[in-house]
């Protein structure tokens, strides 16, 4: 199991104070939020890395469904990103 979280569901206004205040019990090391290139704004999900895998287990189990900015967020282990080719631009 990895020690990276994909943290889903997050409202558009979270950041990462937000995030770590909820995550408070367990040893988080960094957060990313990434932002949508065409318009600026967060995408509504979140990574975030663990000191390791048994952190992240404990932590997908108890914050799974937990309330952060409002919005009862999803918490799975983050997959490897897929290698898409280069992008065409229109």
């Amino acid at each position: 199991m990895s020690n990276r979280l994909w943290v889903g569901n997050l409202a558009y206004d979270a950041g990462e104070a937000d995030i770590r205040s909820a995550f408070a019990e367990f040893e988080v090391g960094a957060i990313s939020i990434p932002i949508d290139r065409e318009t600026n704004h967060t995408r509504g999900f979140a990574f975030v890395d663990l000191s390791d895998a048994e952190e992240a287990a404990r932590a997908m189990t108890a914050l799974d469904g937990f309330p952060i900015c409002g919005r009862k967020v999803r918490i799975d282990i983050a997959r490897p990103r897929e290698n898409r080719g280069k992008r065409e631009r229109e």
